[in-house]
C-alpha cells in the first residue's frame, strides 16, 4: 500500500508526504508486515520574498531554496531463510544421500530499516547561468540479514540473523554554470563532487555471541587478503599480510635475505575519499553534444591480476632476475646487505 501527499502554501512553502506499507513473504508472518513513512518540507526564499515585498536584486539572484527531509525505507531478505530444509546428493554408486543444512534458518527475521535526513539548499544566479546544489545527509541502517558463524556444540555451523547498525554521513555538493549562451551556441558545465563517511556501529551481541568482526569477502592462499566489517571502523577495511618494520618505518629483513611479514594487518579500505564528475554540454542550433568524466580520490584495492603475475615471473618489475639486495635492516637494527636470488 502507498499514499502520498502534497501541500503548498503561496507558491513558496511546500510539504511532501508518503505512507508505504510491505508484506513480504521472505519474512514470518509476525514481521511480514512492515511500515515507513517519509516527510520533507522545501521553502522558497525568492517566492517568498516576492509574496510578503522584501526586495532583492532580482538580476543577480533568480532562485534560492532551503530543504530538509526525514525519510525511513524497509527492506525485506531473500527467499528460503525461514525453514531448514534438508538437502539432496547422488553419489557415484548412484544412491541417494540426505544432507542436513550447515546453515540454520532463522523463523523470526525482521525486515533492515533505514532511517535517514538531509539538509540542502539550492541557488541560481545571474539569470541562471550559475548555479548550486549542496546537501548534507545522515543514514542510519539496522536489522541487516547475514549469515554468522556458531560454534560446532551448537549443533549447526551457522545462522540467518539480523544484526549490524551501519552509519553513512556525508555531503553532496554540484555547480553548474553556463559560459556562452547565445541565439545559435551554448556551452556550459557541471561539476559533482560527493564525500561520504561510513561506520560500522555494532555488529552482533546476542545468544552468547559477540562478533565484532564480519567477512564480506576474501581471497585464499598465499596472499590471505580478506575484506571486513569490524566494529567502530568504516565498511570494507583490507586486511592480510604486510612488511614487518622497526619503529622508524624501516623493513625488516630475516636471516634469508628476504622481507619478514606480519600476518592480519590493516593495509587499506575500499572506500574512496571522495567522488565526482565533470560534464560539458554544447549546442550548435539543433545539434547538441555532451562528455562526461567521472573521478574518484583513494580507495584501496587488492588486485588479484597484479599478485598472480608477480608470483608467477609474468609481471613487468620482476624482469629483472639478478641477485636482490632488499632496502631494510636485520633484526639487530643493521642495514641489510645479504643477497638473494631472484
Amino acid at each position: 500500500l502507498y499514499a502520498f501527499a502534497n501541500v503548498g502554501y503561496k507558491d513558496w512553502l511546500f510539504f511532501d508526504f508518503t505512507a508505504r506499507n510491505d508484506w513480504s513473504s521472505t519474512l514470518p508472518k509476525g514481521n511480514w508486515s512492515y511500515f515507513y513513512p517519509s516527510a520533507s518540507v522545501s521553502v522558497l526564499l525568492t517566492e517568498a520574498a516576492k509574496t510578503y515585498g522584501i526586495s532583492f536584486d532580482g538580476n543577480a539572484i533568480d532562485y534560492g531554496k532551503v530543504r530538509f527531509s526525514w525519510a525511513k525505507v524497509g527492506k525485506d531478505t531473500d527467499p528460503y531463510q525461514l525453514l531448514s530444509t534438508y538437502g539432496t546428493t547422488t553419489g557415484e554408486n548412484g544412491l541417494l544421500t540426505i544432507t542436513q543444512p550447515t546453515t540454520k534458518a532463522n523463523a523470526f527475521l525482521k525486515p533492515e530499516m533505514s532511517t535517514s535526513w538531509e539538509a540542502g539548499t539550492e541557488w541560481h544566479f545571474f539569470k541562471n547561468r550559475l548555479g548550486i546544489d549542496f546537501t548534507y545527509y545522515d543514514t542510519k541502517t539496522v536489522n541487516q540479514v547475514m549469515v554468522v558463524s556458531f560454534p560446532y556444540s551448537s549443533g549447526t555451523q551457522s545462522m540467518y540473523v539480523n544484526a549490524g547498525e551501519i552509519s553513512n554521513k556525508g555531503v553532496e555538493l554540484m555547480l553548474n554554470g553556463d559560459f556562452v549562451r547565445t541565439k545559435d551556441f551554448e556551452l556550459g558545465a557541471v561539476l559533482n563532487l560527493a564525500r561520504n563517511v561510513n561506520k560500522v556501529v555494532s555488529l552482533y551481541h546476542e545468544n552468547g555471541q559477540d562478533i565484532e568482526l564480519y567477512e564480506l569477502g576474501h581471497m585464499t592462499g598465499s596472499a590471505g587478503v580478506y575484506v571486513y566489517a569490524k566494529e567502530g571502523e568504516p565498511m570494507g577495511d583490507i586486511y592480510g599480510k604486510a612488511y614487518a618494520r622497526d619503529k622508524d618505518g624501516n623493513i625488516i629483513v630475516g636471516e634469508d635475505g628476504l622481507p619478514a611479514s606480519v600476518d592480519n594487518t590493516k593495509l587499506g579500505n575500499i572506500n574512496p575519499d571522495f567522488t565526482g564528475s565533470f560534464s560539458l554540454n554544447a549546442r550548435y542550433r539543433n545539434l547538441s553534444a555532451n562528455a562526461l568524466f567521472s573521478f574518484q580520490k583513494g580507495g584501496d584495492i587488492f588486485s588479484v591480476t597484479e599478485y598472480a603475475a608477480a608470483h608467477a615471473g609474468t609481471a613487468k618489475r620482476t624482469e629483472d632476475r639478478s641477485d636482490i639486495t632488499f632496502d631494510g635492516v636485520t633484526a639487530s637494527g643493521a642495514k641489510n646487505t645479504g643477497k638473494v636470488s631472484a
